[in-house]
């Protein structure tokens, strides 16, 4: 029997679930990336790009106060938004912080852009 190796584009296509029963988890994509994340029983996935974070609710509702994202000291956000409008924030080292909070909904996203 041969081995199976994933390269090249065909390692967006696995993940490998982190955490544990009763913890939430988070998929870590063949790639590095991590995808596919569940807390609280609410389920999304999570997109980070050079230019860009993206968190998308894919079932239930969940209010976030605070986001942590791995910023380098090159990268500065210049914009928040939840479907489309803008969203006040504030940067306190590597955490972005929602004074009113934010509210995702089933089926809506909450997009971070960096420069």
């Amino acid at each position: 029997m041969t081995d199976f190796i994933y390269r090249n584009a065909r390692t967006t296509q696995i993940s490998f679930p982190l955490g544990g029963i009763g913890a939430g988890a988070i998929g870590l994509a063949g790639n590095g990336r991590l995808i596919d994340w569940e807390i609280f029983n609410r389920w999304g996935e999570f997109e980070l790009t050079p230019e860009r974070a993206e968190v998308r609710l894919l079932y239930g509702r969940l209010d976030l106060n605070m986001l942590t994202l791995p910023l380098t000291g090159e990268q500065a956000v210049t914009m928040v938004e939840t479907d489309g409008a803008a969203v006040p924030y504030a940067v306190a080292a590597e955490k972005l912080l929602f004074g009113d909070g934010v509210r995702l909904l089933e089926g809506s996203s909450l997009s971070v852009m960096f420069v």
